[in-house]
């Protein structure tokens, strides 16, 4: 029986994580307001939401989310990265445990159609039209080498998020088969590539250590989400979650995996200040600048999805650092 289950099927309650934090400055963009007004527009004109159910949404404050991330971004890439951001939330939703994607046939329908706009064709479904409206106006600003990169990423995360639907019958999966996997579903592909536009580091991707920087970035991000999301997660009867992977597979209690899933974060925290470090310093050495910035829009994605989890109450945190 695995640790944090009882017979039957019943997960017995997990504890409330800890409230955690990471040595990188929290930043807000200011212009907010309108980027919530246009989000609203945006999702209102979309079908995805029901009129009725766009308060509770709204309340998910998902411009704040944004806003964190991407504090330095003027308001016409603002609001392009918001439409970016909250279709990955959206196709997140739509696929949960209980909810209209979480079929595996509904799932594979949803990449099918990604996948067609992101070849140039019109979507049919509401999130690949989502898509449809987006591409083009992101396209023109950043031009067609990014955005190619760009289109891989969604490609991979629609592919990835779709793959974990039908793997849920699979049972909890082992770490090495995890992580890797949470760095795709997580969007941080797609996240780190808004980054590279935002902060005017293009080229950065010929850098030695570009990937081992923006991946480790991602393990640091996706396990304080996990820790965050346990209770929420294990309640909803989600199995991909780090604390869970480490419970069932190490055969630990819930709050024993708490404390490993703590001390693993830790150390990947750890080796990304090392890489960044050196990442920074042999641009520098070659008289470069977008290094430094690259990672600090890492950084700020990294900093501003924890702050924007703990101060929206998305997920019951403890009430002490």
């Amino acid at each position: 029986m695995a640790p944090g289950v009882r017979r039957g099927g019943t997960r017995s309650a997990s504890p409330r994580p800890p409230l955690l934090d990471l040595p990188f400055p929290s930043r807000c963009n200011p212009e907010l307001d309108g980027l919530a007004a246009h989000l609203r527009r945006r999702i209102g004109d979309s079908g995805l939401i029901e009129e009725a159910a766009l308060p509770a949404w709204e309340s998910g404050r998902y411009e704040r989310l944004v806003g964190r991330m991407f504090p330095a971004a003027p308001e016409p890439l603002l609001n392009l990265i918001g439409e970016a951001v909250l279709w990955l939330f959206l196709v997140d939703d739509h696929l949960d445990p209980g909810r209209p994607g979480g079929d595996p046939a509904c799932a594979e329908r949803l990449r099918h159609g990604v996948v067609r706009v992101l070849a140039g064709e019109r979507g049919e479904d509401p999130l690949p039209r989502w898509l449809c409206r987006w591409c083009p106006r992101i396209r023109d600003i950043a031009g067609p080498r990014w955005w190619s990169r760009c289109a891989a990423d969604l490609r991979d995360f629609t592919t990835a998020i779709c793959d974990e639907v039908g793997a849920r019958t699979d049972g909890v999966p082992a770490l090495e088969a995890y992580v890797p996997a949470r760095r795709l579903t997580s969007g941080w592909g797609v996240l780190s590539d808004l980054v590279e536009l935002d902060s005017g580091a293009e080229g950065i991707r010929s850098a030695a250590l570009w990937s081992e920087l923006r991946w480790t970035a991602a393990d640091v991000a996706c396990a304080v989400n996990d820790i965050l999301s346990l209770r929420k997660e294990v309640e909803a009867g989600e199995q991909h979650n780090l604390v869970f992977v480490l419970a069932v597979r190490g055969r630990r209690s819930i709050p024993d995996a708490v404390e490993v899933a703590d001390q693993w974060l830790r150390r990947r925290l750890s080796d990304y200040l090392d890489v960044r470090e050196r990442f920074v310093a042999a641009d520098r050495h070659r008289g470069g600048a977008g290094a430094a910035r690259y990672a600090r829009g890492l950084e700020h994605l990294m900093r501003g999805s924890r702050d924007w989890s703990v101060e929206t109450g998305r997920y019951e945190v403890a009430d002490h650092e």
